[in-house]
């Protein structure tokens, strides 16, 4: 009979440890988990800026050409054509 109460007394110390390694586990898989969510919501919001970033580049380049033109059509009407200068002096 003691030998019994022994194996049960171990029995249950053992199912008590188990008990706690479960919920250990749990845990740190909860943790686990947790990180995993924010490791992509991070990624998410970086793919976000990423994209907004590539927007604005491309605006900028737009502006760019924009003023390029601009800038093209003002030195143009600002010199006068050389053509029409030679043709003045004969």
């Amino acid at each position: 009979m003691a030998a019994a109460a022994a194996s049960l007394e171990e029995t249950a110390a053992a199912m008590e440890e188990i008990t706690s390694n479960v919920s250990s586990s749990t845990k740190v898989t909860e943790e686990a988990r947790n990180i995993a969510h924010a490791a992509n919501n991070s990624a998410s919001q970086s793919a976000e800026v990423a994209a907004r970033a590539e927007q604005a580049m491309g605006r900028i380049e737009e502006s760019s050409q924009q003023i390029s033109n601009i800038n093209r059509r003002d030195r143009r009407d600002r010199i006068p054509d050389q053509s029409s200068r030679f043709e003045r002096r004969r």
